[in-house]
């Protein structure tokens, strides 16, 4: 593996003809997330991104199909590796059941948990530099003077998180900024449905689970134009550029203003969340395994 990472460059992954050495299985279903090591390898280290492309790169060539978590990562597969589309299937993702709208009274319980303040826009996920953070920052702080609402960035840390941080404390309203770490998969329903837009201005995602599990709770979501996003909010999201601080906080200037815009995220929200299932996903992706096992 080390001698074949040594031999790739920054702009080209190279795939040995005995590749079949490496990986014996014929009847490999792989499933890809998405294609941030290839599209933005500066998010990583470079050993992590090169090990990445060449070991997704290896597997994706090798396999009998492969499963993309959406058409947007299937469109990415096929055009960065040069994949036949027939050979890929989008099987799209889930959210558990426990994502739905939680009472006053688990809201409160988990405002007091987390010490989070009574009105806030939430993001939650891993803190890295492809969730754009650093300009949701700046955007929430553009109108934090003309809003009550406090600004949640909840998830563990992951890497590159200084500028992000840096960000923060360049805020004038940093006293507003809350950062809660980790949340509990247990409570994090409730941590959700206590918010009051959920943001993921993402840069790229191959799938966006924080979309539909915003929806799933009864919150309206704020995402990016980009990727995958549009596909998984279905036309129940406000969606903004996200390269644009101004547009980032237009967008939730609306969502936190527009009583008629928020309520009409609600309500389509409930409806996207509910054609996006588990149950969905292991049937689509059953069904790719029968195909390759021959029936």
């Amino acid at each position: 593996i080390r001698a074949d990472i040594r031999a790739l460059r920054a702009d080209v992954v190279h795939y040995p003809a005995n590749v079949g050495s490496v990986f014996p299985l014929r009847n490999m279903v792989l499933t890809i997330h998405d294609m941030t090591f290839f599209l933005h390898p500066e998010w990583y280290s470079r050993e992590r991104a090169l090990y990445y492309r060449w070991a997704v790169g290896r597997s994706a060539h090798h396999a009998a199909r492969i499963i993309a978590v959406s058409q947007a990562t299937a469109n990415d597969v096929s055009e960065i590796l040069k994949i036949s589309p027939d050979r890929i299937e989008v099987v799209n993702q889930g959210a558990d059941e426990r994502f739905a709208p939680a009472t006053e009274i688990e809201h409160a319980a988990a405002r007091a948990k987390y010490n989070l303040p009574g009105r806030f826009v939430l993001y939650y996920g891993t803190i890295e530099p492809r969730k754009n953070l650093e300009r949701l920052i700046r955007a929430w702080s553009s109108i934090a003077d003309k809003i009550d609402h406090h600004l949640v960035i909840a998830g563990r840390t992951g890497w590159k998180t200084k500028p992000i941080a840096d960000c923060a404390d360049r805020s004038p309203h940093r006293a507003r900024i809350h950062f809660p770490g980790f949340i509990a998969d247990d409570d994090l329903p409730s941590v959700i449905g206590a918010a009051d837009v959920v943001a993921l201005p993402s840069l790229y995602e191959g799938f966006g689970n924080a979309i539909q599990e915003g929806m799933a709770c009864g919150v309206p979501v704020l995402t990016s134009n980009n990727s995958s996003m549009p596909e998984v909010a279905g036309g129940a999201a406000v969606l903004v550029d996200p390269l644009d601080v101004e547009s980032i906080a237009d967008g939730l200037r609306r969502l936190l203003e527009d009583s008629a815009l928020r309520a009409g995220c609600i309500a389509r929200g409930t409806v996207r969340a509910k054609q996006l299932s588990w149950t969905k996903t292991a049937e689509g992706a059953l069904r790719v395994y029968r195909q390759v096992a021959g029936g």
